[in-house]
């Protein structure tokens, strides 16, 4: 359900609302941008799940006392959208793997986090769906960055999008497997 929207304040909203459960492990979130406002052709509540995930995903990795930045800037005629963090990192041998369905770096044995191995499968098919692509930059024990880069156009019309939405109860669904003790 594509319509104009402010890619800005999307990114922003969603990044402010996962800041407790990144503040239960000590991890601080920065949210920067060099554009304060632009309007692009998006679906808000899809671009919203591939943030989650991304986001849920950085605060799995990183470890207590970590830092995760999300920030977002224009350049020509995409918008940039990067989450980097301070965490655990991927191997460079592992980063083709990622976006593959049901795939988990982790030793089962030796999970960090519950999760299915499908997030990041779906995170790019958003990504992919709205003409955009999406790159990893990743070190082990470094950190791990995600690049989102999504096209700037509009839709010509803007329909209402009749779906009902409530971020918090997204918010609370994707950060459900995260260990808050």
């Amino acid at each position: 359900k594509f319509v104009n929207c402010d890619i800005v304040r999307v990114i922003e909203d969603i990044t402010l609302s996962v800041v407790n459960y990144a503040e239960n492990k000590n991890i601080n979130i920065v949210f920067d941008t060099e554009i304060e406002e632009h309007i692009i052709k998006c679906d808000s509540s899809m671009i919203e799940r591939a943030m989650l995930n991304l986001l849920s995903n950085a605060i799995k990795f990183t470890n207590k006392g970590g830092k995760i930045s999300v920030y977002v800037k224009r350049l020509n005629n995409e918008v940039y959208i990067t989450i980097e963090d301070s965490g655990i990192g991927i191997a460079k041998d592992k980063i083709n793997e990622i976006f593959n369905r049901f795939y988990q770096i982790s030793d089962p044995l030796k999970r960090y986090e519950e999760g299915s191995g499908i997030g990041l499968c779906i995170v790019k098919e958003i990504i992919n769906f709205h003409g955009g692509k999406i790159n990893v930059y990743s070190e082990v024990n470094k950190g791990t960055k995600f690049e989102i880069i999504l096209p700037i156009y509009t839709v010509e019309k803007n329909f209402k999008n009749l779906q009902i939405r409530d971020l918090k109860q997204s918010v609370n669904l994707e950060m459900s497997d995260l260990d808050t003790k």
